[in-house]
């Protein structure tokens, strides 16, 4: 099982070598569509580098040799330590929530650059109005086969990416969810879905919407499940405030919120794990201040 895991983290290591993208997403009858063009998903984390926030802190969450579900538990343990201290300003303890959603957004973005790779796919065949493609990757004595779907409607674009496999590390997986997506013919916004292909096959282990304007990444809302706990967080910048929201975090009555100026670099943050839940506030030099009543 180990041996079969590794395996299938490097094919697709291998498939996102060459990533594929088109400005043009529609299709007529007798083209097959192209996937919509990749939106990175990131969050506007300027006042936390101006303030030399470091990234690196939190860079070593997900491990190559674990699945997903299991990195995600591990990210979410980390962060729950480091934003206990009450000793820590409001500002770098709103930092750690910021980078660590930015992470999850960027890492859980893989999968949709993997997804809308085409270099790699076969020729599209047609069965009625779906189109599909099949290919089959191979690594170190391994292969897995995988088939992507496609169906464009009016205003949206269906797609599931599915993979099999037969061999002796593991029981036979016969076109198991890698992910699904919905998303508009121009891709400014849709969801996409990812399951689990290590522990649950077949279970969603994310689902995430998102809404773009001029490449700027405006709203994501991300619903993360790890087995029996759902939890959920969104990002919202529709001006100059910009604010994230983790729902259910550590438990389902717990809400993490923070909110800053993008500009001006003021903000604050409440969260169950720091100042005994109450409102801690910072001003624009990043040093915490009382809050004021009015924000």
């Amino acid at each position: 099982m180990q041996k079969l895991q590794t395996v299938i983290l490097n094919l697709l290591l291998i498939a996102t070598l060459t990533v594929g993208c088109s400005n043009s997403s529609g299709s007529s009858a007798e083209e097959p569509p192209e996937p919509p063009e990749f939106q990175t998903i990131t969050i506007d984390l300027g006042i936390f580098e101006m303030a030399g926030m470091a990234s690196g802190k939190m860079d070593n969450f997900i491990k190559k040799t674990k699945s997903m579900r299991s990195a995600l538990t591990e990210a979410r343990a980390s962060l729950s330590d480091v934003s206990t201290a009450n000793n820590q300003d409001s500002f770098e303890t709103a930092g750690y929530y910021a980078v660590y959603a930015d992470m999850l957004f960027q890492t859980l973005g893989l999968y949709p650059a993997i997804f809308f790779n085409m270099n790699n796919w076969d020729d599209a065949q047609q069965d009625g109005n779906i189109w599909y493609w099949e290919f089959n990757q191979s690594f170190e004595g391994e292969t897995i086969g995988f088939r992507i779907t496609a169906e464009v409607t009016s205003d949206r674009q269906l797609w599931e990416m599915r993979w099999s496999y037969s061999g002796p590390d593991m029981p036979d997986v016969n076109n198991a969810l890698f992910m699904s997506a919905n998303i508009t013919l121009q891709g400014d916004s849709g969801s996409w879905t990812m399951y689990d292909i290590f522990e649950d096959m077949n279970q969603p282990f994310a689902d995430f919407e998102f809404v773009t304007e001029n490449d700027i990444t405006r709203f994501v809302d991300l619903m993360l499940l790890e087995g029996s706990d759902t939890y959920q967080i969104v990002y919202e910048a529709p001006s100059e405030i910009a604010s994230l929201v983790f729902g259910g975090y550590y438990s389902s009555e717990d809400v993490v919120k923070l909110e800053w100026h993008r500009t001006e670099g003021w903000g604050w943050i409440e969260s169950p794990q720091y100042n005994d839940g109450n409102r801690s506030c910072w001003d624009t030099n990043f040093l915490t201040v009382p809050c004021n009543p009015a924000l």
